[in-house]
């Protein structure tokens, strides 16, 4: 499973949000008798988290995000031949956005870097960029 090197571990990235840090902490385990990923992440002091459930359907991925802010993504993904997991998504419930696209890579030397952009209101906005640059293993259970 091109995702099993994320299971068991706490991994701890920040990106910028209109000019300010954000430290997202997420964690990886396995679920439904390891027949699917789960991931739990908050954002540094609880302000916002959610949980995705990620599983594999043929030859992609599928998922689902449920949100503490009252909203949902349901989307697929694939691996690509460079080993990055590709992910489009469509967001129910949520005011301004409809769509995030993503690729997310776990690299030779253990970080993890994930870039998203979120199309808002028709417009897709600038990417965000989010480098864990190790596992957290010392991090396990703070924040969840």
């Amino acid at each position: 499973a091109p995702l099993e090197p994320l299971i068991g571990e706490t991994w701890r990235g920040t990106f910028d949000v209109n000019g300010a840090a954000v430290t997202d902490v997420s964690r990886y385990e396995w679920a439904m008798n390891k027949q699917a990923i789960r991931n739990i992440h908050t954002l540094e002091g609880g302000a916002y988290g959610g949980e995705t459930l990620i599983w594999a359907s043929g030859d992609s991925l599928q998922f689902i995000y449920v949100t503490s802010g009252g909203f949902t993504t349901s989307g697929t993904g694939y691996i690509d031949e460079t080993g990055a997991l590709i992910v489009e998504e469509a967001v129910e419930g949520h005011a301004e956005i409809d769509r995030v696209r993503s690729t997310s890579r776990l690299n030779d030397d253990g970080t993890l870097v994930a870039v998203s952009e979120m199309r808002r209101n028709g417009a897709w906005a600038p990417r965000r960029r989010a480098v864990a640059p190790q596992r957290a293993a010392s991090m396990k259970g703070e924040c969840f």
